[in-house]
């Protein structure tokens, strides 16, 4: 009879660290599986990331190109107005449809006291004339969002209309331009400041009255000096229970018990 118990616990302690086993094996899998799952939904949630920084990227990339492109036709447009200053002589009438009163007079100083126009002249009255319509189109234009018309390479800011004083001699590439486009929502805008170089245009004057050449194909108008993606801080402020209950009628304030008195029990 002593074997006969001994062979029956032995089986149930086989069968009992066989259970055992197999239930640890379980939770083993169990822990492994939970673990491959979080760093899935990890690996999802950085890609996915990854997908909207791209997203937004892009989608401010395009935006900045398409603002771009507006200011390339303004630049254009203002080539034109200052072709057609030189080609109708407007700087011989006594007013013009591009400058103010005292721009076109400051410019036909550039001609006064010679019996003929010279090639000179009529460059810099082409660029300054130039100038003076883009910095106001490019003003105008930016009363539509949030941009900057400056004027660099040490000029005066202050002074926009000295670009018609010949007095002043006029710096290369003097006209500058900053604008911002923004991606996302109020509290975490993605923001692209772009600040541009405007390059003065050239042309070629045969002679005196001769023919005005310009440069033909792809023509250059701006040049890209910073282009920087920034995003737009935000404050993080939790909600803290500040003490207060509402039970619905009343509003009642948790007790303050700090320096209260311990209750004095009474002997009888």
């Amino acid at each position: 009879m002593i074997k006969g118990s001994e062979k029956i616990k032995n089986i149930f302690s086989r069968e009992g660290a066989a259970s055992i086993l197999v239930i640890f094996t379980l939770i083993l899998l169990i822990m492994f599986g939970m673990l491959t799952l979080t760093t899935a939904l990890a690996g999802k949630r950085l890609s996915m990331k990854a997908v909207n920084w791209a997203r937004e990227y892009y989608l401010l990339d395009s935006a900045a190109e398409a603002k771009l492109m507006d200011i390339d036709a303004i630049l254009a447009s203002c080539e034109e107005d200052a072709l057609k200053y030189i080609q109708n002589r407007e700087y011989e009438k006594e007013a013009s449809a591009i400058l103010s009163a005292e721009q076109h007079n400051n410019l036909q100083k550039l001609f006064a006291g010679s019996e003929t126009t010279s090639v000179i002249a009529l460059e810099e009255a082409f660029i300054r004339v130039y100038l003076i319509d883009a910095y106001n189109k490019l003003n105008e234009y930016s009363q539509n969002g949030e941009a900057d018309v400056v004027l660099i390479n040490g000029s005066d800011e202050t002074d926009p209309a000295g670009l018609a004083d010949t007095g002043k001699s006029l710096a290369p590439n003097i006209l500058g331009y900053r604008f911002n486009a923004a991606e996302g929502d109020e509290q975490q805008d993605k923001n692209l400041d772009v600040a541009l170089e405007i390059i003065n245009p050239t042309i070629e004057i045969e002679g005196t009255g001769g023919a005005i050449n310009r440069a033909e194909g792809y023509v250059k108008r701006y040049r890209i000096i910073s282009w920087k993606e920034w995003q737009q801080p935000f404050d993080y402020n939790p909600q803290w229970w500040d003490g207060t209950i509402d039970n619905g009628d009343d509003e009642q304030t948790a007790p303050d018990v700090e320096g209260e008195e311990a209750p004095v029990l009474e002997e009888d």
